[in-house]
């Protein structure tokens, strides 16, 4: 994934080769720009769902799993036991895939949009920004796949945290 993220990385210097050689940005010509992508959780959202579609989410959670096999998991602030293998490994993949995917924030798919905002909504927590927390659009993406199949796909919803001493 490394060499199509640099390949975004030349996208964007093109880019802005060609809009600093305009009539437009002339007085910037001459400062130092950094690049930078952000992720939005509409991106981490829009790469999940699509990668679930795709029918690629689950082989590459399964393989994620299988590398980290027998390494300590990282431990960030209080113990949660829905952060297992496979939560590190789903939330590695699409992290990678938002910063490898031209306009990561757009559906890739018209039958994705709708996906992406369940998924959006049924992450309840949000930062002071109003952001929804990515762990939780994780914890409800697993527990999607782990649900009964049946004539319908379940519906994303989150999953509570269990109470702690339960």
């Amino acid at each position: 994934m490394r060499s199509e993220r640099s390949q975004l990385y030349d996208e964007m210097r093109d880019r802005l080769e060609e809009a600093l050689a305009g009539h437009r940005f002339t007085e910037m010509r001459d400062r130092k720009i950094t690049f930078l992508r952000s992720e939005s959780p509409r991106a981490w959202a829009a790469r999940a769902i699509a990668a679930r579609r795709e029918g690629t989410l689950g082989p590459a959670v399964a393989e994620g799993v299988r590398q980290r096999a027998g390494r300590e998991l990282p431990r960030l602030g209080a113990p949660d036991p829905r952060r297992t293998p496979e939560f590190y490994a789903l939330t590695y993949y699409v992290d990678q895939l938002t910063q490898t995917t031209s306009y990561p924030d757009r559906a890739s798919a018209p039958e994705d949009e709708p996906l992406i905002e369940d998924l959006l909504a049924a992450a309840a927590r949000t930062d002071r920004y109003g952001c929804v927390f990515t762990s939780d659009m994780a914890f409800v993406l697993l527990a999607v796949e782990h649900a009964p199949a049946g004539d319908q796909p379940p519906r994303l919803s989150l999953v509570p945290a269990p109470e702690e001493g339960r």
